[in-house]
């Protein structure tokens, strides 16, 4: 969507009525911005929920950028843009690292029955940065190596983006030539009660090209469903550079991927467990609403001094 002078219009009334203001995403940021520019003198908390990523035009993240010099401080979602951010001219001291917030409810992961045959799923929008076409060769190489291959579902909608829906007719060119692998994967579409799918799964797998800080593996950590995922943004401080809380692998090698797909399958239970037992503590202690909420009020109470 354009520029709309409506948008900023009642934006600009909204902040004159407010001591603060609290934006997320570029398109939010780049608004307040504006507003500010125009005049207002509420203090504005620009928000980063993901990485700069190749997709991006250079234009519009010049222009979060520049939203970013023009707001009080910046909140980041992971270390890895907050670093970004952080080495701009003029940045180095008004920037955060704020993790996403979760509530912390029990955990109902309970073995599987029937572990002979590995379930493996993707959580996430079927868009071109979840790298669905190397995920399969990575399949294809795993069934070549252990004569089977892992069930593999994908919970979430389908992107409307050019290079979406080109990466989804490349799956399912590549699922029609791969009837061994056609036959062990579904698209599910959007799933309601995504903490069951978590909780009946073998591992949740992330091959993403890029992320910000990405729910699916806070919300894996919390349901004690192993993850894969690839070593990019903030993932290796989730899961640890020695995975000792999952699998780290290059998203731009389907050998990489498979050798991750690989290590799940060999562990032992008992390692296997110790694995999500210790994910589980780290997700509690990092991303419940009480700390998420904490960090913003010290954010906001430091610009108000």
């Amino acid at each position: 969507m354009g520029f709309s002078w409506k948008v900023l219009k009642e934006l600009k009334v909204l902040m004159l009525s407010s001591d603060i203001a609290l934006s997320f995403l570029p398109a939010a940021n780049i608004y307040c911005a504006l507003v500010r520019i125009l005049g207002s003198r509420t203090s504005h908390i620009s928000c980063e929920m993901s990485t700069t990523n190749e997709i991006e035009t250079k234009t519009r993240r010049f222009l979060a950028n520049l939203a970013n010099l023009c707001s009080n401080h910046v909140v980041c979602n992971s270390l890895t843009q907050a670093d970004y951010v952080k080495d701009l001219p003029g940045m180095t001291n008004k920037v955060s690292t704020i993790w996403n917030g979760y509530n912390i409810y029990p955990s109902a992961k309970q073995p599987r029955k029937d572990s002979s045959l590995l379930s493996l799923i993707v959580v996430g929008r079927i868009a071109y940065p979840k790298n669905g076409v190397r995920l399969l060769r990575a399949l294809k190489l795993f069934n070549e190596r252990n004569g089977y291959v892992p069930r593999l579902s994908w919970a979430g909608r389908d992107d409307s983006g050019q290079k979406d829906k080109l990466m989804k007719e490349q799956m399912i060119d590549f699922l029609s030539s791969n009837p061994d692998i056609n036959e062990q994967f579904q698209f599910l579409g959007e799933v309601s009660d995504i903490n069951t799918l978590y909780q009946n799964s073998d591992g949740l797998i992330l091959v993403s090209l890029y992320e910000g800080l990405p729910n699916v593996i806070c919300e894996a950590m919390l349901n004690k469903c192993p993850i894969i995922a690839s070593h990019i943004s903030d993932n290796s401080k989730l899961l640890g550079e020695s995975e000792d809380q999952g699998f780290l692998c290059d998203p731009l090698s389907p050998e990489s991927i498979c050798l991750a797909i690989e290590r799940r399958a060999s562990i032992s239970a008992d390692a296997l467990n110790i694995m999500t037992e210790k994910a589980r503590r780290f997700a509690e202690d990092n991303f419940s609403l009480s700390v998420m909420i904490d960090k913003y009020e010290q954010v906001i109470k430091n610009i108000n001094r």
